[in-house]
C-alpha cells in the first residue's frame, strides 16, 4: 500500500506524464501516413472507369436501337406499300368479278357461232405438250 501514498503525492507529476505519453501517441498517430485518402481517390477512381464503361455500353446498345429503329421504319415503310399494293389489286378483283365485267369481255365470244369457234381453234398453232 506503498502505492498510494507515493500517488498522492506525485499525482501532478503522474498526470503530466500520461498526457505527454497521449500527446506524443497521437503525435506518432499523425505522423503515419494516412491511407483511407488514397482509398477514397481509388474507389472514385474505379467508379469514374465503371461509369465510362457504362456510357461506351450505353453508345453501343443506343447504336443497336438506333439500327433497329431505323429497320422497323423500313419495314413499316415497306408495309405499307404492300397495303397500297393490296388494296389496288383488291379493287381491281371487285372490278372484274362483276358481272357487268364479264359480260363485257364475252360479249365478243357470244356472237361467234359453233363454225367460227371451230375456224379459231383450227387456225391456232400447235402448241407442245405440257404436263400442267
Amino acid at each position: 500500500m506503498k502505492i498510494i501514498p507515493w500517488a498522492k503525492l506525485n499525482k501532478y507529476k503522474i498526470g503530466f506524464v500520461l498526457a505527454l505519453v497521449l500527446c506524443l501517441h497521437f503525435f506518432i498517430q499523425g505522423l503515419k501516413k494516412d491511407h483511407t485518402l488514397e482509398m477514397v481517390n481509388q474507389k472514385i477512381e474505379l467508379k469514374e472507369e465503371a461509369r465510362k464503361q457504362i456510357q461506351d455500353e450505353r453508345a453501343s446498345w443506343q447504336t443497336v436501337v438506333a439500327e433497329k429503329d431505323d429497320q422497323i421504319k423500313s419495314v413499316l415503310q415497306k408495309d405499307s406499300a404492300l397495303q397500297q399494293s393490296i388494296l389496288i389489286i383488291n379493287k381491281q378483283i371487285d372490278k372484274i368479278s362483276t358481272k357487268e365485267y364479264v359480260q363485257s369481255k364475252t360479249k365478243v365470244f357470244d356472237t361467234y357461232n359453233s363454225n367460227d369457234i371451230q375456224q379459231y381453234y383450227d387456225a391456232l398453232p400447235d402448241q407442245p405438250d405440257n404436263d400442267y
